[in-house]
C-alpha cells in the first residue's frame, strides 16, 4: 500500500488579540523525504505513520507537515499559502492508495471558524475515494464537516498527551484492517452542548478519565474500529467549540449510537464536577515560600502558553519579586528584553522592563535588574513525554539572575514542557525551590524531579478558567456552562 502523509497543526486562541501569520509555521515547515529525516523516531503523529509504515511495510509518500506553537487567530493568506504548498507537494505522488492527515482539530483562520472541515474537504476532493484516517488533538473542536470529510478520526486518549505516538500508529491499524478486508468505516459523532476549561478534563483522574477507560472497553468490540473522545478546546469561539465524541464502526450502527450515548450521557450527568477554582495569587505564594518541602509548582494556569497565550504574564513573577523569593525559576517570552540583553553582552548588569507587552490581560511589564548569566540559541531536544526526540526552538534565549531567583527570556512563547529545556539553560530543578510553570496541565510531562507542591493559581491571562470572562459570539447555544437546559442527546447523533 502507497500512503500519503502530511499535516497542518494548530491550535488557535481566537480570544488573543494577536494574528498567526506564515512565519510562525515556518520554524516548523517539512515537505518531501525532509518529514521522515526530522519526525523518523520521534514520539509525534508523523512519527507514528512512520512506524505504522514500517511494521506494515508499505510505502509512504511525505506531503508536507507543519505547526506552529498554539496562539492566535490564523492570518487567511497564511493558511492559503500552506494549502497551495501542501496540494502542490501532494500533485507529485502518483497511485496512492490512502492518506493519514495529523490535524489538530482547533485551528481557526481569519474567514474560516472550521479551517480543518474545509481543510479536509478539499482534500477529500483530491483524493477521490481513498480512505482518509485523521488524528487529532484530546482538545479538538470536532465538527460534523470533518467527520463527513474523513473515514476515521483518532484522537489522543491522554491530558497530558503522551500517547500522540500510540495514537497515530492505532489509525495506521486502523488503516490497514479495513483497507485489508475492504471495509467502509462508518462513523456515529455526537457533539455534546458543553465547554469546559482545559484543567477540569484532565485524564489523569475524574470524569474524563472515566469516560476514556469507558471507551476503551467499548472499543474491544470487533465491529468497533475506533472511539474518540475529544475534551474541546474552549477558547475558541466557533459553532462547534466543545467536547465531542466519535464510534467509528463497521456495521453496527444501532451499538455505536449507543455507546456515544452512554459516553455523552455520562459526561453530561457529571457536568457540575467540571467547574474549577484556583488558589490567589498572594495565597499561593505564601504557600510556596512556606514550604519545607521542594520544588513547588506555581502553575500559571491564565498564562497557558500551550493553549494559545503569550507567555508574557507577569501576576505570579511581580509577587515573588515583592517577596523577595529565593531559588525561584520563571519563564517569560519577550523578545525585545531578549535583544536588549544580547546587546547588553554575557555577565553583564542589566535593568529593564521584561513582560506584559503582547495585550492588557497578562499584567504590566515589570522593571528589573539582573545579571545576564547565559546567552543561548534556545534549542533543545525534548527529552520528556511529549513529542520526544523533536527539537524545540525557543528563539534566541537569556537567563537572568535576579536576586536569587532565576528569570529566563525566551524569544518566542514557549511551554516550560520539557526538561530538556531546563537542561539546556543550566538550570537543575532538584535544586529549585519554586517554579512557575506556564500552564494547567500540560507541563506534567516536562519535569525530571517529583514535585513536592502543586499550586494551580488563579492569574490573569486568556486561558483563565472562569469561562465567563470570556465574550463568546459563535458558539451553538444553548451551551453548558452559561445555558441552564436538558438536552436531546439522542437526536443529536449523527452518522457518517
Amino acid at each position: 500500500m502507497k500512503v500519503g502523509i502530511g499535516g497542518i497543526y494548530h491550535e488557535t486562541h481566537t480570544f488573543s488579540v494577536n494574528r498567526t501569520g506564515l512565519e510562525d509555521f515556518n520554524r516548523e515547515l517539512h515537505t518531501g523525504n525532509d518529514i521522515i529525516y526530522y519526525y523518523d523516531n520521534t514520539k509525534t503523529s508523523i512519527g507514528g505513520f512512520i512506524s505504522g509504515a514500517r511494521k506494515y511495510h508499505d510505502e509512504i509518500f511525505p506531503v508536507l507537515y507543519t505547526a506552529s506553537t498554539p496562539s492566535a487567530l490564523i492570518k487567511k493568506n497564511a493558511f492559503e499559502n500552506i494549502i497551495e504548498m501542501f496540494f502542490n507537494q501532494l500533485s507529485k505522488g502518483n497511485n496512492l492508495d490512502a492518506f493519514l492527515l495529523a490535524q489538530h482539530g482547533a485551528m481557526c483562520v481569519e474567514g474560516f471558524d472550521d479551517a480543518e472541515g474545509y481543510f479536509m474537504a478539499l482534500l477529500r476532493e483530491r483524493l477521490k475515494n481513498i480512505p482518509l484516517i485523521v488524528t487529532v488533538d484530546y482538545h479538538a473542536n470536532i465538527s460534523p464537516k470533518m467527520v463527513a470529510s474523513s473515514d476515521c478520526i483518532v484522537g489522543y486518549d491522554t491530558y497530558p498527551h503522551v500517547d500522540m505516538f500510540e495514537r497515530a500508529e492505532d489509525a495506521y491499524k486502523v488503516l490497514s484492517e479495513s483497507y485489508k478486508k475492504n471495509i467502509k468505516i462508518q462513523n456515529a459523532f455526537l457533539h455534546i452542548p458543553m465547554i469546559a476549561p482545559p484543567q477540569s478534563i484532565t485524564t489523569e483522574s475524574g470524569i474524563m478519565k472515566d469516560v476514556v477507560q469507558m471507551a476503551n472497553e467499548f472499543e474491544k468490540d470487533e465491529d468497533i474500529f475506533n472511539i474518540t473522545v475529544s475534551g474541546g478546546f474552549a477558547y475558541s469561539d466557533i459553532p462547534y467549540a466543545g467536547i465531542g465524541i466519535i464510534a467509528s464502526f463497521a456495521k453496527d450502527s444501532d451499538k455505536a449510537k449507543e455507546i456515544v450515548l452512554k459516553l455523552a450521557r455520562y459526561i453530561w450527568d457529571n457536568r457540575g464536577q467540571f467547574k474549577v477554582s484556583n488558589t490567589k495569587i498572594e495565597d499561593a505564594v505564601e504557600v510556596a515560600l512556606n514550604s519545607d518541602k521542594f520544588p513547588v509548582i506555581l502553575a500559571d494556569v491564565a498564562d497557558n502558553i500551550g493553549g494559545g497565550t503569550p507567555g508574557d504574564g507577569t501576576a505570579l513573577l511581580k509577587e515573588l519579586l515583592k517577596r523577595n523569593a529565593e531559588d525561584a525559576v520563571v519563564v517569560v517570552a519577550d523578545k525585545k528584553a531578549v535583544y536588549d540583553c544580547i546587546s547588553k553582552g554575557i555577565d553583564q548588569h542589566i535593568s529593564l522592563d521584561i513582560g506584559g507587552k503582547t495585550d492588557d490581560t497578562h499584567g504590566n511589564p515589570i522593571n528589573i535588574n539582573g545579571r545576564i548569566i547565559l546567552i543561548s540559541n534556545g534549542e533543545f531536544t525534548n527529552i520528556g513525554k511529549n513529542m520526544t526526540g523533536i527539537k524545540t526552538r525557543m528563539g534566541r534565549t537569556i537567563v537572568l539572575e535576579v536576586g536569587r531567583m532565576k528569570v529566563v527570556l525566551t524569544e518566542f512563547p514557549t511551554p516550560p514542557n520539557d526538561p530538556g529545556m531546563f537542561v539546556s539553560l543550566g538550570i537543575d530543578l532538584s535544586s529549585t525551590k519554586i517554579l512557575v510553570e506556564k500552564g494547567g496541565i500540560a507541563w506534567k510531562t516536562g519535569l525530571n524531579v517529583a514535585p513536592a507542591k502543586v499550586i494551580y493559581v488563579d492569574t490573569p491571562g486568556l486561558c483563565n478558567a472562569d469561562l465567563n470572562l470570556f465574550h463568546y459570539e459563535k458558539l451553538n447555544k444553548p451551551i453548558y456552562p452559561f445555558d441552564d437546559f436538558d438536552p436531546d442527546l439522542e437526536n443529536r447523533v449523527c452518522f457518517f
